[in-house]
C-alpha cells in the first residue's frame, strides 16, 4: 500500500476518547458522613494525530463537561489512546513510529507522566488496547498485518513484547477484547473479515481460532458487548452493521441475520450496559 493511502487511511480514522475512573484518596469528600457514596475523579484522553500530542481532560461529574488539563507529547502520529482498567496507566499507539507510549496516571489531577522509552510494535499500530484483566496490551498493526502482543508490569505500567506478532487478516484497524479477558478480536480493513483469538492467560499470547468470518465492506471497528455474547462491526464501505453471535466456549463468531442498516460511512459501534 502506498505512503498516499496509508495516510488518508490514517486521518480518517476515528480518535478514541478514554475515560479512567480513580477512586479519591483519604477519608472521602470533606463534609461526607461516614455512609456517604465516595467521589470518583474522571480524566479524559485524545489522541491528536496531526501535532502528535494527547490532550489531558477532567470530566465533570456532574455534567460530563470537559476541562482542559494540558497535553503531552506522544510518538509519530499518535491514532489510539486506551486506558487500563485500574486507571493507572494510558498507552497510546503512534502509526508513523510504529512504535507505542506508555504514559503513568496521576490520579489526583489526570496528569501523564511517560514512563520510559517508547516499545516497538509493527507497522502503523492503529488500535491498542489493554484486556480485562489490566495484565495485557495488543496492538493491531495496519500495513504488517498482525498483533503485537506485550505484557504489562504491574508497579511501572511498562510494556514487555510477548512471542512475536501473530498474522491477522489484510490491513487490521481495530483489535478488541471480550470482557472475559478469554477471546480477542480484529476487524481486518481490506480483507472485509475478522479474526478470531484465543487468550492464553498466562502468557496472553494469541492463537488464532478457525478462520476469519467475513464481515461487511470495509470494516473498521469491532466491539463486544458486556455480556461477552455478541459482537458488532461497523462498515464503512457497506453503510451497516454486521452481528455475530460468540461461541462461550471457542470464541468463534456466526453471523446474525443480515447487516443492519446505518448511516454513511459507519465507523465504530458500541452497546449499553445490561440493567436487569
Amino acid at each position: 500500500m502506498g505512503n498516499q493511502l496509508r495516510r488518508i487511511g490514517i486521518a480518517l480514522f476515528c480518535l478514541f476518547l478514554a475515560v479512567s475512573l480513580n477512586t479519591c484518596g483519604g477519608g472521602g469528600d470533606g463534609g461526607s458522613g461516614g455512609g456517604a457514596a465516595q467521589v470518583f475523579p474522571r480524566f479524559a484522553y485524545v489522541a491528536n494525530s496531526s501535532d502528535d500530542t494527547v490532550s489531558i481532560y477532567r470530566v465533570d461529574s456532574a455534567t460530563g463537561q470537559l476541562h482542559h488539563r494540558g497535553y503531552v507529547f506522544a510518538g509519530d502520529r499518535p491514532n489510539s489512546v486506551t486506558v487500563d482498567p485500574s486507571g493507572r496507566f494510558a498507552y497510546v499507539g503512534n502509526v508513523l513510529s510504529d512504535d507505542i507510549t506508555t504514559f503513568s496516571i496521576n490520579p489526583t489531577t489526570g496528569a501523564l507522566t511517560e514512563v520510559g522509552t517508547e516499545v516497538a510494535a509493527g507497522d502503523q499500530p492503529y488500535s491498542v488496547t489493554v484486556d480485562p484483566s489490566g495484565r495485557f496490551v495488543y496492538a493491531a498493526n495496519f500495513v504488517s498485518d498482525n498483533v503485537t502482543t506485550f505484557s504489562i508490569n504491574p508497579t511501572t505500567g511498562a510494556l514487555t513484547e510477548v512471542g512475536t506478532e501473530i498474522a491477522a487478516g489484510d490491513g487490521p484497524s481495530f483489535v478488541t477484547v471480550d470482557p472475559s479477558g478469554r477471546f480477542a478480536y480484529v476487524v481486518n480493513k481490506d480483507s472485509n473479515n475478522v479474526t478470531t483469538f484465543s487468550i492464553n492467560p498466562t502468557t496472553g499470547e494469541l492463537t488464532e481460532v478457525g478462520t476469519e468470518i467475513a464481515a461487511g465492506d470495509v470494516p473498521w471497528f469491532v466491539t463486544v458487548d458486556p455480556s461477552g455474547r455478541f459482537a458488532y462491526v461497523a462498515n464503512a464501505g457497506s453503510n451497516n452493521v454486521t452481528t455475530f453471535r460468540i461461541n462461550q466456549a471457542t470464541g468463534e463468531l456466526t453471523e446474525v441475520g443480515s447487516e443492519v442498516p446505518a448511516g454513511d460511512a459507519p465507523r465504530s459501534v458500541t452497546t449499553t450496559s445490561t440493567i436487569q
